[in-house]
């Protein structure tokens, strides 16, 4: 395992998002849910998963779900040589939760000031609810911002489904 972005004094500071690709788009998500970015991790599957569920993963003896983005986000797979997995850390008063997310590749770390992000368009919702919190307009481009909250919310939602006798939404 390699690490490539570990920086808790990043974290520290207001504004800061770690850019990242998908299927040739960037998105950002804010540094303080990212704990780091690993390059190579051993998955194990989990049967009967939804698709997006790589398996599980032991990170220094933590076991982590890993989510494969571009699955999640109905984008079509592509083989690459190189992995990519971004590690989230979500804390609430209820429970702290640690999860990766496969994803292309990561850019940089951008400072985006709040008068730099527009509203997500509606356009943006993603099983009923929006996983976008806003649009970022900054030198480099234009960057979908990811609510990393919102995201695990549907990820747990869509885990919870897949297991239970439900029927999955569309």
């Amino acid at each position: 395992m390699n690490a490539l972005l570990t920086q808790p004094e990043i974290k520290k500071k207001s504004n800061a998002y770690l850019v990242f690709q998908l299927d040739s788009s960037d998105y950002a998500i804010a540094v303080e849910h990212v704990s780091e970015i690993i390059t190579s991790l051993q998955c194990s599957p989990v049967p009967g998963s939804p698709d997006f569920l790589i398996g599980v993963a032991n990170l220094r003896g933590r076991i982590l779900p890993m989510i494969d983005l571009r699955t999640r986000f109905r984008f079509e797979q592509k083989e690459s040589e190189r992995q990519c997995f971004m590690i989230l850390t979500l804390e609430s008063e209820e429970e702290a939760l640690e999860l990766g997310l496969k994803i292309d590749s990561v850019s940089e770390v951008a400072r985006i000031a709040p008068e730099q992000i527009d509203p997500a368009p509606s356009m943006s919702k993603f099983m009923d609810r929006l996983v976008f919190s806003g649009v970022a307009k900054i030198n480099s481009g234009v960057k979908l911002i990811v609510d990393a909250r919102s995201l695990v919310d549907q990820l747990k939602d869509a885990i919870t489904i897949a297991y239970s006798d439900q029927p999955t939404k569309a």
